[in-house]
């Protein structure tokens, strides 16, 4: 089973537009990087969830229309950017299908290093805007596959 953790493309400052949508410049960048992902064959998540704040609604809308989940996307509570992230360690537990959640900073960073227990091969779970981690395994014992941000890619 693979968890693929996003964080959301990058948004218009606050001061151009309290609810933050996507900017240009994101809304670009993740379309690279989510062509890029469908390209590898092998990100296929039966569902993409979010936190419903608007620009990780439409990071996960982007990502849904190149990768083409089975469920969807949907809007779940508790991936706010300072959330407890034990609901989530648990939630994983009986989940048996990839999965993809597009979410916040520091609140991905949090899980993936506890859903990893801080072993990252050295990488550290800071998660640039639109950088996706894979990562693989099952309950309790995850590790992570990959990583990339749109800044990863050449062009």
């Amino acid at each position: 089973m693979k968890i693929y953790l996003v964080r959301h493309a990058r948004p218009v400052e606050e001061s151009v537009d309290a609810a933050r949508p996507l900017s240009q410049e994101g809304e670009q960048e993740l379309r690279r990087l989510a062509e890029h992902l469908a390209e590898r064959g092998d990100v296929n998540p039966l569902t993409i969830i979010h936190s419903g704040k608007l620009r990780a609604s439409q990071t996960a809308e982007i990502l849904e229309e190149y990768l083409g989940p089975y469920n969807g996307t949907q809007a779940m509570p508790g991936l706010s950017p300072d959330d407890d992230i034990t609901p989530w360690e648990a939630y994983f537990v009986g989940v048996d299908e990839d999965t993809m959640i597009v979410g916040h900073m520091p609140f991905v960073g949090r899980l993936a290093f506890e859903l990893c227990h801080g072993r990252t091969g050295g990488w550290q779970p800071m998660f640039r805007t639109a950088e996706v981690a894979c990562l693989e395994g099952a309950a309790g014992d995850w590790s992570v596959a990959w990583h990339i941000a749109p800044d990863d890619l050449e062009g």
